[in-house]
């Protein structure tokens, strides 16, 4: 049977709108004409019914732990930087969120009939969607967590800091993908796109949080995926 599978396949969209914009390109700070602003607040609002936030996650004991793998019960192993990311850790929770793919479909649809803020908007309110079905499966792992009295560590995802874009492979051997209607292609990309997969490391507090974020200590200060504790 193996470790329970928590399964969220109607996730909230906790609406962030100049989160939306930053992701179109907008710093906090831009200043946006009253109209451009009211049609990029207009196609928010006909976009976001179109998101389908959902998430998965599985928790597994750690069976092995060694500065370039970690090895979980089922014998599921993840390779990368994984010691300097996730630090002592004793368990290894398995992650995938997506916002579905009406709105990404939506998105290109957008982009090929040449309506480009339309197709921006929307891509915009799918990395959303999707970064908000991250935190809320995040928040659920970080519950659990803590009802045992550890902490977790930031994610770590394939393709990132260090663990190559095959590692999607272990992620989908350790939870079902299609559950919440994410596949795995030969590239090893998600689809639907607007997907986010990955492992969060827990263990004691006071371990977790004396290794802080990885991030504090690579030398790579432009990197757009920069995180902090």
């Amino acid at each position: 049977m193996g470790p329970p599978v928590r399964l969220f396949p109607e996730i909230p969209i906790r609406i962030r709108r100049d989160r939306i914009r930053g992701q179109m390109g907008y710093p906090p700070d831009a200043r946006i004409s009253d109209s451009i602003l009211r049609r990029i607040e207009g196609l928010i609002d006909r976009f976001l019914p179109l998101a389908r936030p959902a998430g998965t996650y599985r928790i597994f004991e750690v069976q092995d732990l060694a500065p370039g793998s970690v090895t979980v019960e089922g014998g599921i192993s993840f390779r990368g930087a994984v010691r300097e990311y996730l630090g002592e850790i004793d368990r290894l929770a398995a992650f995938i969120a997506t916002a579905g793919e009406e709105i990404y479909r939506q998105a290109q649809d957008e982009l090929r009939a040449g309506h480009a803020l339309e197709g921006m908007v929307a891509n915009a309110v799918g990395s959303e969607a999707a970064d908000c079905a991250t935190e809320e499966v995040v928040a659920r792992i970080r519950e659990e967590a803590g009802a045992e009295g550890r902490a977790i560590t930031l994610p770590y995802s394939p393709g990132y800091c260090g663990m190559d874009i095959r590692e999607q492979a272990s992620i989908f051997a350790a939870l079902d993908g299609g559950a919440i209607g994410v596949s795995l292609l030969p590239s090893f990309i998600m689809s639907p796109v607007k997907s986010v997969s990955g492992i969060i490391g827990m263990g004691p507090s006071a371990g977790i949080v004396s290794a802080g974020s990885p991030c504090e200590r690579c030398e790579k200060e432009d990197c757009m995926m920069r995180r902090y504790a």
